[in-house]
């Protein structure tokens, strides 16, 4: 069964703040959170893919998108 997490735990995991995790859940390559009584949750091995993802995107697209990050806050 996967293992999930709470925006918490998942903020822990990327080293990103509870907020960052919050903005990145407008991102259509951010894994999609799933509600259970009224609590956000994410499926751990998701997370995992997309920070695998992220860190193997070429630099100049990951630049990118950390710029566009810190625009939109």
């Amino acid at each position: 069964m996967a293992e999930w997490l709470s925006i918490d735990e998942t903020a822990e995991l990327t080293r990103c703040s509870r907020a960052t995790i919050n903005r990145r859940r407008a991102d259509p390559d951010f894994p999609l959170p799933f509600a259970v009584g009224g609590r956000v949750y994410f499926v751990r091995e998701d997370v995992v893919a997309w920070m695998a993802k992220k860190q193997n995107a070429p630099r100049q697209q990951r630049i990118h998108r950390d710029q566009a990050d810190q625009v939109a806050a």
